[in-house]
């Protein structure tokens, strides 16, 4: 197995307050990594920086072997913007730059577009892909995955339940066909048994569709038990990372975690 995603020792600020504090995280082709820390503790401000919506003020983070976010680079653009990409935007991709090239995010909250239908709520995850034949057969390999999104293709978004709304949004993350997808709590707010759906069809996109998962979740039990890997992030910083079957043993998880 290779690095696919490689976080190396990034901070990012919000002003005067550091979300994230000399981050680093590695992430192996075809594996399920998850991280897990309490609310607030920079999960979600990790993933905004892997995807470009934060920018990092040290370190660098590399997906495929190349760059994409790196420390002092957007500075130096703005100081010698003639030099355009060789000095800035090289290492600091624009989102839509990192979609392209395979990293998809299922953000916090599910973030659908909740007067659109289930339908155009998939092609808004395809809007990177120019080939019409394409999309429509993702789109039935999606309604083919997630029946009840098949079932319900025509109706609004704000129609569907919590669970069925957090279903497409994975069905539009996958849209795009990534190599690595970003869950952002997917099981916030869920029923326990809707929860165990979407942790199954997790397990099956990274088995059979060969899909890298990086996975930030509250849910510390779940999260552990579906993946290889796990880092724990407390106020910015990681504190712990193992083997997720070692974790799942370890005295101050199981005291902060997993209430035991």
């Amino acid at each position: 197995m290779s690095e696919l995603l490689t976080i190396d020792s990034i901070s990012v600020s919000y002003g005067s307050i550091k979300a994230l504090r000399d981050v680093s995280v590695r992430v192996e082709q075809g594996d399920i990594v998850c991280l897990i820390g309490a609310n607030g503790a920079g999960k979600s401000t990790l993933l905004k920086a892997i995807v470009g919506l934060e920018p990092i003020t040290t370190g660098s983070i590399t997906y495929q072997g190349h760059c994409i976010a790196e420390a002092g680079s957007s500075d130096a653009k703005k100081m010698f913007p003639f030099f355009g990409k060789r000095l800035g935007s090289s290492n600091n991709l624009r989102t839509d730059e990192i979609a392209g090239r395979g990293v998809a995010l299922v953000p916090e909250g599910r973030r659908v577009f909740a007067d659109m239908t289930v339908e155009e709520n998939l092609d808004m995850g395809a809007f990177l892909v120019r080939d019409e034949q394409k999309i429509a057969q993702k789109k039935e390999e999606m309604y083919d995955f997630f029946p009840i999104l098949g079932a319900r293709r025509k109706q609004k978004t704000r129609s569907l339940s919590g669970g069925e709304q957090q279903m497409m949004a994975i069905a539009r993350a996958l849209m795009s066909s990534p190599r690595l997808l970003l869950l952002d709590e997917p099981g916030l707010g869920l029923a326990p048994l809707i929860i165990q759906d979407i942790f199954e069809k997790i397990a099956i996109i990274n088995r059979e569709e060969g899909v890298t998962v990086f996975l930030v979740e509250q849910n510390a039990l779940m999260a552990l038990k579906a993946s290889k890997q796990g880092y724990v992030m407390e106020n910015g910083r990681i504190v712990l990372d193992d083997l997720s079957a070692n974790l799942l043993q370890n005295d101050k998880v199981k005291a902060a975690y997993l209430g035991e």
